[in-house]
């Protein structure tokens, strides 16, 4: 039977501690106050079994268990674990693994699985004893910091954290945030600063166990947290402000003494790997580094990818994740792209301790051009974990990707920007904007669409009965006859029709004495009255109004109702990768033509600079030293993006049907 998780909220405060106040478990991340206040950013669950209770959660875009807390059978426990994380399509993480949990899972996985202890993740263990007395020689200069404190203000005084003193906290933490100002902290920063204006916002239903420090009638520093079990208390968050000298050590220290002597430990969690807070925790003397491990299976997926390479599994779950934490996307999308598109061999990332923190996917395609069926590439994905932007990442992988692409013999890079604030970024790597298609959005029309009695339309909103096959002919013709059309395989076509369908869309077939005559895919929105074409194709302009006005009828939208082409509201941007190639289809499609032309500045890829002559429909090329280069007279000096766009000067590119 399947985990019934919930989300987990204030009511699950007593099924929680049911479970951790009587557990030896000393991590920090099951203390009920950690647990509510990151929920939101987590999206913790809960589930009860067989005296376990299970956490899940989301990470990075990463699907995720904590180490089950409770008593019964650990093995099954895993089981039923990588059950529920296979249902979600998802390989097994589980975060916060304990030590005495190790045994169990290699008896269990047979060494199919990725183990990592991670020291940034480790928490700290103290003596409560020691930190509320800073007794002996070791910790004599943080005796002396709280000395000072107190020295310098001589009216300060610790107080018990109650619900007047929030909006002071609140004021702090603030004024905290907005000075963490370096590169890629800011998003950590912001899940902080919401995680502690939810606990703050419920101090006595979650009974928040805290206390400030009042200088000069203000709040300077302040901390709470809550139980993790009968003997350790953790420390969540601790603030204060830098100006009043020793505010740390004094909050660390008197609301150590605050605490009641039950709870013999604290925990004070980990320190990230900042290299300023790990130093500062371990002057403290820690009685324990808690070591916590993560724990990644792949096997229970391995049937349904057909991957033996573990190390490949990783890397696309990896991907996937961070495609998750960057983009809007459904997971049933999701699901469905690396199930049916993705390939690691057309991948490229950049690693960060063995993170993917980068990536973008090349997807091969053919294009019409000129007559010729070409070899394209599709820049898909591109993302980058959001503290790691601005580091150039992105921009060494298009140059490595364009690398790639020569190398395999792609003609041209196409992508689809996803916001115009992204054209002129891709214009620094030689994209050309392409010209917008003749495509216009049509309103008012499918009331007075007429066709044929002879034309038959078919109305499809699943794949049951769909003849994929006859619609993927028809549009290779049709498309195979546009200039610069991208042309979808069979394959390419079966992920459109799941992802269409996924979607609410319809599909539409027109057909005349057994042959199909037009096609339309079409979905509704955006907006109530409004329908975007993925794509239509037509033998007249009637049949293809008649196409649209069905779709309308199946998808509920009014008959005055807006029809939007779907490729018309975006920018298609195109490079050239194989300028030689490129240029002699040119020339053989306009035998008349004669010119030459210099091609500067393609630093990516330096092969395709030099001179170009264009005559008799044919190319020669040759390249110039650069001392020579001024000397060649030639019609036309160009970059990489003006030739992109001028060797579509007869149209395209076109492209429908992507995946973005």
């Amino acid at each position: 039977m399947a985990l019934c998780f919930h989300q987990l909220t204030l009511a699950d405060k007593s099924l929680v501690e049911r479970y951790t106040l009587h557990s030896s478990r000393m991590n920090c991340d099951l203390s009920f106050v950690n647990l509510y206040a990151w929920q939101t950013l987590y999206q913790t669950e809960v589930a009860e079994w067989g005296g376990f209770l299970f956490f899940r959660f989301q990470t990075d875009g990463h699907l995720a268990y904590l180490c089950p807390v409770g008593n019964g059978d650990r093995a099954m426990a895993l089981g039923e674990l990588k059950e529920d994380a296979c249902a979600h399509g998802h390989p097994l993480l589980i975060l916060g693994l304990c030590e005495d949990w190790l045994p169990v899972v290699e008896r269990m996985e047979a060494g199919r699985f990725r183990l990592d202890e991670n020291r940034d993740h480790a928490d700290y263990i103290y003596s409560r004893e020691a930190l509320a007395n800073l007794a002996g020689k070791k910790l004599q200069s943080k005796r002396n910091h709280v000395n000072a404190f107190f020295r310098n203000y001589p009216d300060a005084r610790f107080e018990p954290l109650e619900k007047k003193h929030v909006t002071g906290c609140l004021e702090l933490a603030r004024e905290w945030a907005a000075s963490r100002t370096g590169r890629g902290e800011q998003r950590a920063v912001a899940a902080e600063l919401c995680a502690i204006e939810r606990a703050l916002g419920k101090t006595e239903e979650l009974g928040l166990m805290g206390g400030v420090l009042v200088a000069g009638g203000k709040i300077v520093a302040f901390t709470y947290g809550g139980t993790v079990n009968d003997e350790t208390f953790d420390v969540c968050v601790e603030k204060a402000d830098l100006r009043y000298e020793g505010a740390y050590a004094a909050i660390n220290r008197s609301f150590a003494a605050y605490l009641p002597e039950r709870f013999r430990y604290i925990n004070r969690e980990e320190d990230l790997g900042i290299e300023g807070l790990r130093k500062a925790k371990l002057s403290y003397r820690p009685l324990e580094l808690l070591k916590k491990y993560a724990f990644w299976s792949a096997c229970g997926i391995q049937r349904k990818d057909k991957e033996t390479d573990e190390q490949a599994l990783n890397l696309k779950w990896q991907v996937r994740a961070l495609w998750k934490l960057c983009f809007n996307d459904s997971n049933a999308f999701i699901q469905l792209y690396f199930d049916k598109k993705y390939r690691n061999d057309s991948t490229d990332i950049v690693l960060c301790q063995g993170r993917v923190v980068s990536a973008l996917q090349r997807l091969p395609y053919s294009m019409s051009y000129y007559g010729l069926t070409v070899p394209v590439a599709y820049l898909s994905g591109l993302c980058t974990h959001p503290e790691y932007r601005g580091n150039g990442l992105m921009s060494s992988l298009i140059r490595q990707a364009h690398r790639k692409m020569y190398e395999v013999g792609c003609w041209f890079s196409l992508l689809i920007p996803a916001d115009e604030s992204l054209v002129s970024y891709y214009a620094r790597f030689g994209y050309a904007k392409g010209q917008r298609l003749a495509l216009e959005s049509r309103s008012n029309g499918l009331c007075d669409a007429k066709t044929d009695d002879s034309i038959h339309y078919t109305i499809y909103n699943s794949k049951n009965g769909l003849p994929e096959e006859v619609i993927v002919r028809y549009f290779a013709e049709r498309l195979g006859r546009m200039q610069g059309a991208v042309v979808h395989s069979s394959e390419d076509m079966d992920v459109v029709f799941e992802t269409l369908f996924l979607e609410g869309g319809v599909v539409v077939t027109a057909e005349c004495c057994g042959e199909v005559v037009g096609v339309a895919i079409a979905v509704r929105g955006p907006g109530l009255e409004t329908m975007t074409i993925i794509e239509s194709q037509a033998e007249s302009i009637a049949v293809e109004q008649f196409l649209c006005r069905k779709a309308a009828e199946a998808l509920n939208v009014p008959a005055d109702g807006m029809v939007i082409p779907y490729v018309s509201t975006y920018d298609v941007q195109m490079r050239i990768i194989r300028i030689p190639e490129v240029l002699k289809a040119v020339a053989a499609a306009h035998p008349d033509m004669a010119c030459s032309l210099r091609l500067v500045g393609d630093d990516a890829i330096p092969e395709n600079n030099g001179i170009y002559r264009l005559e008799g429909g044919d190319c020669r090329f040759g390249g110039v030293p650069d001392c020579c280069a001024e000397s060649v007279c030639v019609d036309r000096i160009m970059d990489v993006v003006q030739l992109s766009k001028w060797v579509f000067d007869d149209g395209g590119p076109y492209l429908s049907m992507m995946l973005n």
